[in-house]
């Protein structure tokens, strides 16, 4: 199946309707959910049965205005791993804020947050502060390394 800039999808893993945005390379699409928008492959999307598309069936994919890939920007690799150790949880929520607004920028899918294991109130004042995030998929402890949390976009 290959999709095109405006044919409206199914995201599977949501279960909600959205439309494509922007065609990005190793069958990834980039697909606004209402104000939000995130990358999905495209085993994730099914196309809606009879749904309009909005552009040409032969247009050529758009780039999205303003987003940098991480594959052409080394620069954008340094926001995938943040680490929070040493930090108050009000210095570290600043910092996570700032990372992931960067990040969502960057156009990447995801990032993982070092927070530790000690005591469990940074991780548990990350997972809340997650949870709010419009953004954000998905989050969970990494399975090999409970000290790190996983993040999708």
């Amino acid at each position: 199946m290959s999709l095109t800039v405006g044919t409206e999808v199914l995201v599977l893993p949501l279960n909600r309707k959205g439309r494509i945005v922007a065609v990005g390379g190793k069958g990834r699409y980039r697909v606004a959910l209402g104000a939000v928008t995130s990358w999905h492959a495209e085993s994730e999307l099914s196309e809606v049965a009879g749904g309009r598309r909005r552009a040409k069936a032969q247009a050529a994919p758009q780039p999205i205005r303003g987003a940098v890939q991480s594959e052409r920007q080394p620069e954008a690799a340094g926001l995938r791993t943040l680490d929070l150790h040493g930090l108050t949880v009000e210095e570290a929520l600043a910092k996570l804020g700032s990372t992931l607004d960067q990040a969502i920028r960057a156009g990447l899918d995801g990032v993982e947050i070092i927070h530790g294991i000690s005591g469990g109130r940074l991780r548990g004042a990350v997972h809340k502060y997650l949870r709010d995030v419009p953004s954000v998929v998905r989050f969970g402890l990494d399975p090999r390394n409970p000290g790190v949390t996983k993040v999708w976009f």
